[in-house]
């Protein structure tokens, strides 16, 4: 099933089987800019991502930074990177580097919380008219950027939930 489209953002989830949520297994990926993140033909237990996408959309709306405005894609990438999983700083204490990581976690929707997705970076920036995008998948180097409009990842994300809950419910 997929929701959304793969030429904007879209995620894509198949369900092995449907018994209760602690043991669905599935594949599942997500296409942004007709690009996939994720390793589709991976079998993974499902309840991960879906634990990480409830907990994102919480987010919405609060994904805000002024000084990201005025960097480009690249730039707010690699700060996002060093801030979240960079090396700390000899002058930095490790309330610092929590606190900063508590700061900017928000931003990361990525869900490297899987095997499926390795090594892939993708970043939520909104502001007053959208929500930018900002991703590196496992095998580029390259740093990729889209603007779509905003509430496009909370509608997603639900219709993905609201999808994955209704099939758990089938099985019980």
């Amino acid at each position: 099933m997929i929701f959304g489209t793969k030429e904007h953002f879209a995620i894509e989830c198949i369900i092995n089987n449907s018994s209760d949520l602690e043991s669905i297994f599935g594949h599942i990926a997500i296409w942004i800019s007709k690009e996939q993140l994720g390793q589709l033909p991976l079998t993974v237990l499902l309840k991960t991502p879906v634990t990480h996408f409830q907990e994102s959309i919480i987010q919405c709306g609060k994904r805000r930074q002024k000084k990201f405005e005025t960097m480009n894609s690249s730039e707010v990438f690699n700060f996002l990177q060093a801030a979240l999983w960079g090396e700390p700083e000899e002058n930095r204490s490790n309330i610092d580097i929590i606190e900063e990581y508590k700061e900017y976690e928000k931003f990361n929707i990525s869900t490297n919380f899987s095997e499926s997705f390795d090594g892939e970076s993708l970043y939520l920036i909104e502001d007053d008219r959208k929500e930018r995008f900002i991703w590196k998948t496992f095998d580029s180097e390259q740093i990729k950027e889209i603007n779509l409009a905003l509430g496009t990842y909370e509608k997603i994300v639900q219709s993905f939930l609201d999808w994955f809950r209704n099939q758990v419910c089938q099985a019980d």
